[in-house]
């Protein structure tokens, strides 16, 4: 909320349940001690630096399974966001997060019920 920069409207980034590698991303967080989603707060002021290789790894669309466990070790292992086969993987984290932000935004009812219930529709694989 634009009243209050300490609110925070958490945002819940993981393999979109349409997303043909989406068990394939899973394993791959997993063999990594990381789970299947994640959830982050979103503040006027910003966001988790954590959030982008996550959202970068949830908006990807790697062509197989081999890509998916290559731009894991990217990511997660290397801590580096490359540009792999022509895809700039920070920019897509970026833009992933512009989106889901605009959604979130066009969602919200102005009050303080209806933001949260907003918010809460838009947390999962939005």
């Amino acid at each position: 909320p634009a009243d209050n920069p300490n609110s925070a409207v958490h945002m819940v980034v993981g393999p979109a349940a349409t997303d043909p590698l989406r068990s394939a991303k899973a394993a791959a967080l997993a063999a990594r001690g990381l789970p299947a989603s994640t959830e982050f707060p979103l503040r006027i002021d910003g966001f988790p630096e954590t959030a982008l290789p996550l959202l970068a790894f949830a908006a990807c669309r790697p062509a197989d399974a081999d890509e998916v466990a290559e731009l894991a070790a990217w990511l997660f292992d290397r801590g580096e966001m490359p540009v792999l086969d022509g895809v700039d993987t920070q920019q897509t984290a970026l833009e992933e997060l512009r989106r889901r932000c605009a959604a979130m935004l066009a969602g919200m009812a102005g009050s303080e019920a209806g933001d949260a219930a907003a918010a809460a529709r838009m947390g999962g694989d939005a």
